[in-house]
């Protein structure tokens, strides 16, 4: 019986190691692909403070807590390696159909696993952030 329960202790810690690693790589995906910044935009268009007020740093790690729940650490780790790219900054920026480099680009990286899931969970993503964000705007006022 001790075992099982130092068995299962042992799991449940190696469960929350994962999720806080994931959590720390969507955040770093979100400085990467221009997240952080529109919730840092979002912050000030609704009465906040100062851009370092830790309420973004809050919101951030509650969404990148959704994204923890459908995507893994090398799963993030693919999305931000493409979104450093000068590429990915074009695509983050706003991909125009003429940026034929871009779009060929995305059009790749739109392919990987890592993108196959995150568009798989899009739509239960966004309705999560949504939430979120929603509430933290709400509490802004």
């Amino acid at each position: 019986m001790k075992k099982i329960i130092f068995v299962l202790i042992a799991f449940v810690s190696l469960q929350l190691s994962a999720q806080s690693s994931a959590k720390s790589k969507a955040i770093e995906l979100f400085k990467a692909n221009g997240k952080a910044s529109h919730y840092t935009d979002l912050f000030l268009e609704n009465g906040g403070a100062s851009e370092t007020d830790a309420k973004i740093a809050a919101v951030l790690e509650d969404i990148a807590g959704v994204y923890a729940m459908y995507l893994n650490e090398q799963d993030l780790q693919t999305m931000i390696d493409f979104y450093k790219t000068e590429v990915g900054q074009r695509v983050a920026n706003g991909l125009s159909r003429t940026d034929e480099e871009a779009v060929a680009a995305y059009g790749e990286f739109s392919r990987t696993e890592a993108m196959s899931k995150f568009l798989k969970n899009a739509k239960n993503i966004g309705v999560k952030e949504a939430e979120i964000r929603d509430a933290w705007i709400a509490s802004l006022k």
